[in-house]
């Protein structure tokens, strides 16, 4: 009877629950949307999409916000609060979702043409990212200590402003009626604060999706009243294709898990005691662990989970305990029932996109207003190698091209390599020659092993040249900073 009056007393909708429920909804709808439009425009066949992914990727949300939820009424209960919000869920990582889309689906599925090889790998992958993440939580905080802020709030704006941004911008240029209405609305009411009373990001999603109807965006889909139930099952494949998955992608699978997945997920912890919700960051970190190891393990889905940003903006908009839970209802809702195939053909990608435009600029604003100002340029070099992913991810190359080759080798291992020039430039504009220095050897070192610039792991890996080029580095910095320092003395 107590936990029932905790439940009536902190888990009454405010106005707020219902703008975050809709976007939270809505933007991780949008992931799948982005990784399954393109698998199915190449023949992927749609029965494992419905039967097996949509289920599976229901089940996540399901458990990751429904988990988010209750830790909310529990924090709420034991510090006898009602202004406690919830964090904003364990969801889909966009990021590493595309990157095992378009880097393990779908090549295996065009090279072999065999849907189920693809889909055991993608989901062995997954299940690699939930291993790391587990093995690596103990030296997450160490790791926090030492990389510094600007370095961890460059990799988070340059994925949003970078990657993020640009992705959809591309989908603005490709549904121009549907995203330029969105963006007109969106960043009007976010940034403007025009119309701030109303909750408008249901209204952009239904206008959007009327707009996309008659300009030919979208058309509505012959069995869309069709429901049928599907709880989805259990699947082994991703246990099957582990070596090989371990073999040919641990440089992919690494850097994203530890510089895009853990360290985002304690920043996104902080940015949530900041505003007075203290979380366990043990139990949120294990708990997300664990599901994005079953997702790959067993649920069905190749997409890793992670915490998902915004909590410090949801807390300002009113939202409080009952968004998380609202936003499990509607993934049960729709994710068994069928539901969520209709969506995914009847909202037109530029309402999504126009959503995630400001979302990129609202993330990179708040980074840029965290950091000191002398530190802005360590942010921005950051951006250089996100840059170098995109182009590679999204843009179609010779393969035999001296500067494809290149970019790829700046691609490869790009949160480390983001981190790593981040922190190096934070700690020359400190005047720290040692730590720059040493953040310097700390590339040659994984660029040694393969965890930067190279697309195996192994000694000496791809990039002997480049490991000598960070050593270069390193001594570099220690000469300048001793010329500088007998010139200083000579003038005084």
């Amino acid at each position: 009877m107590s936990f029932l009056r905790s439940v009536s007393t902190h888990m009454k909708p405010q106005p707020g629950d219902w703008e975050a429920t809709t976007y939270l909804f809505f933007s991780q709808l949008a992931v799948m949307v982005v990784c399954v439009a393109p698998l199915l425009a190449t023949g992927y066949p749609a029965v494992i999409i419905m039967g097996s992914f949509l289920p599976a990727f229901a089940w996540q949300h399901v458990l990751g916000h429904g988990y988010c939820a209750l830790s909310a009424l529990r924090l709420a209960k034991t510090e006898n609060r009602t202004d406690v919000t919830a964090l904003p869920g364990l969801g889909v990582d966009l990021v590493s979702s595309i990157t095992i889309t378009f880097g393990v689906l779908m090549p295996t599925w065009i090279a072999t043409g065999d849907a189920y090889l693809a889909w055991g790998l993608g989901l062995a992958v997954n299940l690699l990212f939930g291993l790391t993440k587990i093995l690596l939580y103990p030296f997450v905080g160490i790791l926090k200590s030492l990389v510094p802020r600007a370095s961890l709030l460059g990799l988070l704006s340059g994925l949003m402003l970078i990657y993020v941004g640009t992705t959809y911008g591309i989908t603005i240029m490709e549904q121009p009626y549907v995203a330029f209405f969105t963006v007109g609305v969106v960043l009007a009411t976010m940034f403007g604060r025009w119309l701030d009373d109303i909750p408008l990001l249901p209204v952009v999603f239904v206008l959007g999706s009327v707009i996309g109807y008659f300009t030919g965006s979208v058309q509505l889909p012959d069995n869309a009243f069709d429901i049928s139930f599907n709880l989805g099952g259990i699947t082994t494949l991703g246990f099957s294709h582990l070596w090989s998955a371990a073999r040919e992608h641990i440089p992919l699978v690494v850097p994203l898990a530890l510089g895009n997945q853990l360290l985002r997920n304690l920043s996104n912890l902080a940015a949530a005691e900041a505003v007075g919700d203290r979380y366990d960051a043990r139990e949120v970190m294990i708990v997300d662990g664990a599901l994005t190891t079953v997702g790959g393990a067993l649920l069905g889905s190749w997409m890793p989970t992670f915490l998902l940003s915004g909590h410090p903006g949801w807390k300002e908009s009113g939202a409080r305990t009952f968004y998380p839970a609202l936003t499990a209802v509607a993934y049960a809702i729709t994710g068994f029932t069928g539901l969520l195939w209709v969506l995914r053909e009847i909202i037109p990608e530029g309402v999504v996109a126009g959503v995630f435009i400001w979302l990129a600029l609202a993330v990179t604003h708040a980074s840029i207003r965290k950091t000191p100002p002398g530190h802005l340029p360590a942010v921005l070099v950051s951006f250089i190698p996100i840059g170098a992913y995109l182009i590679v991810t999204q843009v179609t190359q010779e393969a035999t091209s001296s500067a494809s080759t290149h970019l790829q080798t700046l691609a490869l291992g790009f949160p480390f390599t983001a981190i790593i020039w981040s922190a190096i430039v934070v700690h020359l504009i400190d005047r720290r020659p040692y730590l720059a220095a040493g953040w310097c050897m700390t590339g040659a070192v994984l660029t040694f092993f393969g965890l930067m610039h190279s697309s195996f792991l192994g000694v000496g890996a791809q990039g002997l040249p480049i490991v000598g080029g960070y050593l270069v580095w390193a001594v570099t910095t220690l000469i300048v900073y001793f010329l500088d320092t007998v010139i200083r003395r000579s003038r005084s």
